[in-house]
């Protein structure tokens, strides 16, 4: 039927060709029914299966040889319409088969290391081979588009973090400068008594054509100014740990007695105490000192602090020649709430008094 319906007379001159594998088949099954095949140990080197096997592969193939059954036989024009960007050169770089769709090598391209670049989207891969190189290409359009993606979605990213990371920033320092805010308010309110007086004493200086008053009213407010000062340090000092140590208390009424050594009356602050005690109890026993102080000015005569330790706990004496004041009860008491036991005893217009902390931190 496949000789009947070729069109090629060529190809029916050759068609006997089939006949060859068809014949030597037929031949070999008859020998060996006959019992004429050649034997091996006793055993056929032949088999009914095998002759049949050879005979049908050898027509099959005749038929492909003189084009009867379709076959591929142009492997250059395959390799030209592939869809892999592919091609085959030689070892000088010149191409045996390339496809369509690659790219035409350079020499400087042809000799780049596998996996580079040989334009923006496109990756060249290269692999050596008998007699020359085999080379394939990888397009990246679509992956780099990705990557660009990518990287903007990154870069958005980056920048919502990074304005988040500011804006936590913002928030802390606000909330450092509203603790700052608070914290001055405090200061303010705790020391408005004294400003009010410095005020006042102010303007009575400004009235006042003595320039001996003026000069009084000078040492009283440098007096009340260095109390300021150190009041608001003491509480700044105090802030991040709660705590006081007994030398910056002892520095601050060695201030306060400098400027009353200058207002003229003598004063004097020993230290020799060791460690800290709570913020609320220095501040307020340095507020008595104080209050002491200014309301037994006009006729106080001396004045002398010590620091020093008594059976384990720090003790403030305070000594305040001619002076009839005491410690109110009052303040006695909110003293006492703060851990501080209060003693004083006036003995010849002289006040003695004692501010012991009942509570006392090793400083570390």
């Amino acid at each position: 039927m496949l000789i009947y319906k070729s069109t090629i007379s060529g190809l029916l001159r050759r068609a006997w060709v089939i006949l060859i594998p068809f014949v030597f088949g037929i031949t070999m099954m008859l020998l060996l029914m006959l019992g004429k095949i050649p034997k091996i140990n006793g055993c056929n080197t032949l088999q009914f299966p095998e002759i049949l096997v050879f005979m049908v592969a050898g027509i099959i193939e005749c038929c492909m040889d003189l084009g009867l059954i379709p076959v591929n036989d142009d492997y250059t024009g395959l390799f030209r319409i592939s869809t892999v960007a592919g091609q085959i050169t030689d070892r000088s770089g010149r191409a045996i088969y390339r496809s369509d769709s690659a790219a035409v090598l350079t020499p400087q391209q042809a000799v780049l290391p596998s996996g580079s670049r040989i334009d923006d989207h496109t990756i060249l891969y290269r692999m050596e081979i008998p007699g020359g190189y085999g080379f394939w290409q990888k397009d990246m359009t679509e992956m780099d588009l990705l990557n660009e993606e990518l990287s903007e979605v990154n870069f958005r990213l980056y920048q919502e973090t990074e304005l988040l990371r500011r804006k936590n920033e913002l928030r802390e320092k606000e909330a450092v400068i509203e603790h700052r805010i608070a914290l001055y308010d405090a200061i303010v309110n705790r020391v408005q008594a004294q400003s009010q007086q410095i005020s006042l004493i102010a303007n009575r200086a400004l009235a006042s054509t003595d320039l001996k008053e003026k000069n009084r009213c000078r040492r009283e407010i440098n007096l009340l100014n260095s109390y300021i000062k150190r009041f608001a340090n003491l509480m700044l000092i105090s802030e991040a740990t709660g705590t006081i140590s007994s030398g910056e208390l002892a520095l601050s009424i060695s201030e306060v007695m400098r400027y009353l050594n200058i207002y003229g009356i003598p004063g004097e602050c020993i230290y020799t105490a060791e460690g800290s005690i709570s913020a609320e109890g220095a501040l307020a026993v340095f507020e008595q000192f104080q209050q002491l102080l200014q309301c037994g000015l006009p006729v106080l005569q001396g004045a002398i602090a010590c620091l020093t330790m008594e059976k384990g706990q720090i003790a403030c004496k305070l000594t305040l020649e001619n002076c009839l004041l005491e410690v109110s009860r009052d303040a006695t008491e909110a003293l006492s709430l703060l851990g501080i036991h209060t003693l004083q005893e006036q003995e010849d217009d002289t006040l003695y008094v004692t501010f012991l902390f009942s509570e006392r931190r090793e400083i570390g």
